[in-house]
Formats: structure tokens, C-alpha cells, sequence
């Protein structure tokens, strides 16, 4: 899969002895030498850096897709959208867009946290009665400081 070099090795077919590249004669290194510099390792050999780069570059690709789409939802929240917020160490929890009126977005804030950023996905699976029944407002432009800060880390669109 990661082609890491070649190996030479000689096999007596009588005794069946197998000697390593130090242990060749002069005639059998330079023979050796020759060989290994005409021998090219096959296309397949490098397969699996190939697909690494691949799923490394079409990671990139997404998640900088997924970084500008949230930027388009931050400037035009829509009720219903859901921020996954980074309150501080360790401290993750979910806020939903309830209305927006002017440039002010009410926001409901969700009634739990949890400690990783993995922890969001069971929140959002929660149903709306995680969320507190009161709105809390904020500014549009606010909000956009807030993912520009890092606060919002991602927005949920219905």
C-alpha cells in the first residue's frame, strides 16, 4: 500500500542458503545495484497514499464548504436553525432561532450542555422541550462576531 524501498536477497537453489545485501560478493552487489535501478515499484504499490491524499484533500474540500455555508446562515438566521455554541471550557449546548425581526434574532437556548463537541449530536436528537420556553435576544452583528470569535461553531438548517 506505502511502497518503502526494495530489499535484495540471494537464495543458493542447491543448499537453499539466503544471503542480505551486506553478505553479497562484489559481483552479486553490482549486479544487484543494477537491477534495483532499472526495477520501478508497480502504480498499485502506491494505491493507498493516493486514496490518503484523496480523503485528506476531499476533507479539506468539505469542510471549508461547510465553513462558508454556516457564514451565509449566521448573516440570514431563519427560525428554526439551530447554533451549536462553545461556551467556554468544555461547555457546549445548542441555541434555536425562534424568530427574527429586524436585525435581531430571538434565540431559544437549549436547557442542557454537555462537555465535548461530540455531545451536540444527542442534543439536537433531543425533542423542543429542551429547549426553555423564553427567548433571549442578540443582534445579528453580534451573532456574526460570535462565529467569527468561534463561539458558534456550526449551524443546523431545517
Amino acid at each position: 500500500m506505502f511502497p518503502t524501498g526494495k530489499i535484495g536477497l540471494t537464495e543458493c537453489s542447491h543448499c537453499k542458503q539466503v544471503l542480505r545485501k551486506k553478505e553479497f560478493s562484489g559481483y552479486v552487489r553490482k549486479r544487484y545495484e543494477t537491477l534495483k535501478s532499472k526495477v520501478r515499484p508497480p502504480f498499485w504499490t502506491f494505491s493507498g497514499a493516493i486514496i490518503a491524499v484523496a480523503l485528506i484533500v476531499w476533507g479539506v474540500v468539505i469542510s471549508q464548504q461547510d465553513k462558508e455555508q454556516d457564514a451565509r446562515f449566521i448573516v440570514d438566521p431563519r427560525k428554526g436553525d439551530v447554533y451549536e455554541v462553545w461556551e467556554g471550557s468544555e461547555h457546549y449546548t445548542l441555541c434555536k432561532v425562534e424568530s427574527v425581526v429586524g436585525d435581531t434574532v430571538f434565540l431559544l437556548p437549549n436547557r442542557y450542555e454537555t462537555n465535548k463537541i461530540s455531545g451536540l449530536e444527542n442534543l439536537k436528537n433531543e425533542e423542543d422541550s429542551s429547549y426553555v420556553p423564553y427567548t433571549f435576544p442578540l443582534l445579528k452583528k453580534d451573532l456574526k462576531a460570535m462565529f467569527d470569535k468561534g463561539e458558534i461553531l456550526g449551524v443546523d438548517r431545517q
